[in-house]
Formats: C-alpha cells, sequence, structure tokens
C-alpha cells in the first residue's frame, strides 16, 4: 500500500491498521466511538477511486445522508466526487439502505460497476432490513465490491441517581389517571370548538382508569377553508393520542406544549415527509392544503385556556440534576427520551423553567430537515443542551458532550450501546433516570 499519502489524513496508528485490512479483505470494524471509524471509511474509499466504477457510502437514515457526504467531501484528498444516483454516477454515492436496495433491483445500480461498500451501523443487517437484503443482492448478481461495516463499541460511566429521585419523588405533586383524562378531554374540546372546524377529534371517552382515543370526525372543512381534507384528518387523528405520554412523563405542565407546538410540528413534519414521496397530483395537492392548514391551526390553538403547571416527580428530578450541571461548568448535555412529542415539550420546559437555551431534534417523521439541521448546528456551538430522540443514537455526528442523560430506559442493548455512543469526551457521564 502507498502509505506517503496517510500523513495527510492525519490519521492514528490504530486507523491506518484497519486501511491496511480493509484493502486487503471484508471488514467489520469494530471501535469504540469518537475513534475515527469515517475518518477509515474515507480513506478506504479514496483508495478505490477508480474510472468506470463507483462506491457506495450506505446508511441507516436520511438525517445521515448529508452529514457523511459532507464529510467525505471535507475530508477525502483523493478529490471524491460525492453525490446522489445521478446519472452520472459520482465517484461515492451516499444514501439510506433502502435507496440503494431499490436501485440494485432496479438496475439502476449495477452490481459488477462498485468498487466498494461501506454500511454504516452495521448491527442492523438482519432479518429483512435493507443491509441484509443489499449484502444478499450483491451475493446473487456474483458482485466482489471491498465490504466495510462500521460498529461501535460502548465506553461510558453510567451512574444511577436512585435515591435522590425518589427524594424528588415523594415531594413532588401527585398526578393520576384521573387527572390526565381530564386534559385529554379539555384538548378534544379544545378540538371541536376551534371555529376552523378542520374535521377535528371527538371528544375521548374518558373514565377512572383508562382513557382511550375516539375516531376522528369526518366532518367537511367549514368557513375559511371550505372542502374537507383527508390527509389533515389523517396525521391529526394519528398524533392526537400522544398528549397521553406527553403527560406521563413531564406532567400537566407539557400540555400546552404539546397542544400549541409539539404537535403541529410533527403534523407539518409527516405531511411534508408524504408530499416528498408523493407522485398522484391529487394527492399531492391535498398534502399542499393540509400544509397550509397547520399553522392556523396552531394559531388558533393557542388561544386556548392555560393548565396547571404541576410536573411529575421524574421531571422534577431532571430539571433539578440539569440545574446543578449547568452550574457546574459549560459542558454539552444530551437528554435522550423515547417519544419525539416528548422531546419539543421538554426542551421547551427546561428553557422556562432554567432560563437556559434548550433545544430539541427528533427524526424526519418528527421535525423538518432545515430546523433539525440548525439546531443540530448550535449545539456544536454556543448551545449547551439539546433534547433528542433515538435519532441522535444512530450516529449523528454531536459534540463533544460531556453528560448524556437518558429519560427513558433503554429497551435493547443496541439502543444502550448508540446511546452511549454519545459519550465523546474523554470524562463522559451517562446518567440513567429511573421511575
Amino acid at each position: 500500500m502507498c502509505l506517503e499519502v496517510l500523513p495527510g489524513y492525519e490519521a492514528w496508528p490504530h486507523q491506518v491498521e484497519a486501511l491496511e485490512r480493509a484493502v486487503r479483505e471484508n471488514i467489520i470494524l469494530n471501535l469504540p466511538t469518537g475513534t475515527g471509524k469515517t475518518l477509515v471509511a474515507c480513506m478506504l474509499l479514496d483508495w478505490f477511486k477508480a474510472p468506470g466504477y463507483v462506491s457506495v457510502f450506505v446508511v441507516n437514515s436520511r438525517a445521515l445522508v448529508t452529514q457523511q457526504a459532507e464529510y467525505l467531501k471535507k475530508h477525502s484528498l483523493n478529490q471524491l466526487a460525492v453525490g446522489d444516483l445521478g446519472p452520472p454516477h459520482p465517484d461515492v454515492v451516499v444514501a439510506t439502505g433502502e435507496v440503494v436496495r431499490s436501485a440494485l433491483e432496479s438496475g439502476q445500480l449495477q452490481a459488477q460497476q462498485l468498487a466498494c461498500v461501506v454500511l454504516d451501523e452495521v448491527h442492523y443487517a438482519v432479518g429483512k432490513h435493507p443491509y441484509a437484503e443489499i449484502m444478499a443482492l450483491l451475493c446473487h448478481f456474483g458482485a466482489s465490491p471491498r465490504l466495510e461495516a462500521l460498529e461501535e463499541l460502548l465506553s461510558a460511566k453510567v451512574h444511577c441517581p436512585e435515591a435522590k429521585g425518589q427524594k424528588l419523588h415523594r415531594s413532588a405533586k401527585s398526578f393520576g389517571l384521573q387527572e390526565m383524562a381530564a386534559l385529554e378531554e379539555k384538548f378534544s374540546r379544545a378540538l371541536v370548538n376551534l371555529e376552523m372546524g378542520c374535521a377535528l377529534a371527538s371528544p375521548y371517552a374518558a373514565s377512572n382508569v383508562t382513557c382511550t382515543a375516539g375516531t376522528a370526525a369526518k366532518s367537511a372543512v367549514r368557513s375559511t377553508f371550505g372542502a374537507e381534507n383527508w390527509e389533515f384528518q389523517k396525521v391529526l387523528e394519528s398524533e392526537t393520542p400522544r398528549l397521553r405520554g406527553v403527560l406521563e412523563a413531564i406532567g400537566p405542565a407539557g400540555w400546552y406544549g404539546f397542544v400549541c407546538y409539539a404537535l403541529p410540528e410533527v403534523m407539518m413534519a409527516k405531511l411534508q415527509s408524504k408530499l416528498a414521496i408523493m407522485e398522484d397530483e391529487v394527492v399531492k395537492s391535498n398534502l399542499l392544503n393540509a400544509i397550509a392548514l397547520v399553522r392556523p391551526f396552531q394559531l388558533a390553538l393557542m388561544q386556548g385556556e392555560s393548565v396547571k403547571q404541576h410536573i411529575t416527580g421524574k421531571c422534577q428530578t431532571l430539571l433539578t440534576l440539569l440545574e446543578q450541571l449547568l452550574r457546574d461548568g459549560e459542558d454539552k448535555i444530551l437528554v435522550f427520551v423515547e417519544r419525539v412529542s416528548v422531546a419539543c415539550c421538554m426542551a421547551r420546559l427546561i428553557s422556562s423553567r432554567l432560563g437556559v437555551l434548550a433545544l430539541h431534534v427528533a427524526g424526519v417523521q418528527g421535525m423538518d430537515g432545515p430546523t433539525r439541521q440548525s439546531n443540530l448546528a448550535s449545539f456544536r456551538g454556543e448551545t449547551q443542551l439539546l433534547v433528542a430522540t433515538s435519532s441522535l443514537e444512530e450516529g449523528l455526528d454531536v459534540p463533544m458532550c460531556r453528560y448524556v442523560i437518558r429519560y427513558d430506559s433503554f429497551n435493547s442493548a443496541k439502543s444502550h450501546v448508540q446511546g452511549g455512543g454519545s459519550c465523546k469526551a474523554s470524562r463522559c457521564t451517562g446518567v440513567l433516570l429511573r421511575k
């Protein structure tokens, strides 16, 4: 191998060793987070650049496509042309697994023309996942490009402030199912009473022990808009029941954040995501009309009455911990939550209660791309605190986090590894909050 070019990459010895092996044979590169797996992939793609051939860098989510493409453009020493499937094909295509799988099946991407294939977060390559199907297709077509699979190890200290959390929980105001049911019913009444009449959700059937979502009323859009919009009704019906998760995680103080901010934001993201892939002109027109309804809908909801600002004991534990960490220094803090709707509400609550800017990020189904990129850029810069869903677990580039806090328990070893991978500082502390 031509080692004289390697000093330009400023590669560490273990990265050079990994590259030399990847050039000779297919590998799974398993390294701790922050030790430069992506640079190894970049050097390998540089190495395999050749006229008439194309390489692919496969990622697991659309949110990662732009990030990894920009990384390759910035760090390549072989002037790699990085882009999408074309035509014409660039030197390296960065795309999701589903896009690459579909391109191989349709012939848009010829397996015999592949020089190198990099699979990011390769633990997904099981069952019917596109990663597994890509490898099966390569075998089927008899192709033999160089394969590199990237995976990471977990190396983070975990601390569980159990005793402190229990003490705070006892001192916090109790919040039960009856109160949640009352707030859900209050929201349903607000929807039904809106003058804009966008075929909104019917009231919840509340009881002392449970509350289930009713079926959205399929009435015509009245007054201002004048015609029925099924797309708006459908997304509203699917997202309205998520209020329960916000109330369970935060308490009544999360009600306003969900009604006025989280709900419209997720509705907008889902409608825009569907519009981006829709080809039917009638459906596209209906989606555009639905998108136009979201902002007036949000403004109408903002005129509603307020509710009590109580929070759960667990949420109080989080605020107390954050207040201490923020007081002790300017280290970056990342808070993971399970639900998209909770991320938005939690960030707004932290900002209002602690007087510090807290931003949130979610995946493509929960937030539009420009807002996500803007919030991530701010967190890489001056913003100290970010609330995120699992979209950040899957390899999104975050700054040197000193503290990673899990508000909800993780449900798999994969989630534990991915979340811990966000601990990039040398003295990183992971915190798991228990109920």
